[in-house]
C-alpha cells in the first residue's frame, strides 16, 4: 500500500545554476534582497531555492537564463559566485515526516551510486532501482 511506503516518489530538475552572493560592506545591505529579486523579476527571471541569511543570499535559476541573470545583477553592482550544472532532487512521501535519517539514506544512495557532485545529473530510474533493492530500516 502506498501510504505504508516511506518514500513514494523521487523527481529531479537538471540544468539549474546556483548564484550565491555575500553581503559585504561594499554593497548597500539595507535593501539588497529587494534590489536583487526585483531586478530579476522585472526581466522575467524566476528564482527557486531561495536562501536569505544575514551574510549570504543564494538562489537558483534555469541554466538558459543564467547569463541574463548575471548581467542584470552586474548592472546593480552585484557579482555572485556561480555554480553551474546543478540538479535539484525532490524526495516525496508523507510517511517520512518526523522520521530521522531519511536524508541520510538518500545521500547514502547517491554516494553508493557514485554521483558525488552536483555537476552530474542523477538518472532517476537508476536511483529508483537502488531504493527498491535496499531495505530501509528506521528505529
Amino acid at each position: 500500500m502506498i501510504s505504508d511506503r516511506l518514500i513514494t516518489g523521487i523527481t529531479y530538475t537538471s540544468n539549474i545554476v546556483q548564484l550565491k552572493l555575500k553581503k559585504t560592506v561594499a554593497l548597500p545591505n539595507d535593501d539588497l534582497e529587494l534590489r536583487v529579486f526585483k531586478s530579476l523579476a522585472n526581466d522575467g527571471i524566476s528564482v527557486d531555492f531561495i536562501n536569505v541569511q544575514s551574510e549570504w543570499i543564494s538562489f537558483t535559476v534555469t541554466a538558459d537564463l543564467a547569463e541574463k541573470a548575471l548581467s542584470l545583477l552586474h548592472e546593480i553592482g552585484v557579482y555572485p559566485e556561480i555554480e553551474y550544472n546543478c540538479a535539484k532532487v525532490a524526495v516525496v512521501g508523507a510517511a517520512m515526516t518526523g522520521i530521522p535519517g531519511v536524508m541520510a539514506q538518500v545521500v547514502e544512495a547517491l554516494i553508493t551510486m557514485e554521483y558525488p557532485s552536483c555537476s552530474q545529473v542523477i538518472p532517476i530510474p537508476i536511483f529508483g532501482a537502488w531504493l527498491k533493492k535496499n531495505t530501509w530500516s528506521w528505529q
